[in-house]
């Protein structure tokens, strides 16, 4: 739910604080889920999700049948 907030945050224009974002996703139900070594559920996924910034791309969806497709998503594509 933090990273939702994140983004609605910057698409408003609203401050929130990278710390407050990173400390929210840590200390979620969610991530206490998540432990190293675990192929499900790895601990991994929690440190990449609060890598704010650290990529010069965003992950963009879409909805297929019986799956849901991640890509690569720069924001040159969306001028295209």
């Amino acid at each position: 739910m933090a990273s939702a907030e994140w983004i609605e945050a910057l698409l408003r224009g609203t401050h929130v604080s990278k710390e407050s974002v990173i400390a929210a996703v840590t200390g979620s139900r969610a991530a206490a889920k998540h432990r190293p070594g675990d192929s499900a559920l790895p601990l991994e996924d929690v440190n990449c999700a609060v890598a704010i910034d650290a990529f010069e791309f965003a992950m963009k969806t879409e909805r297929q049948p019986q799956r849901i497709i991640a890509r690569q998503f720069f924001q040159q594509d969306s001028k295209q």
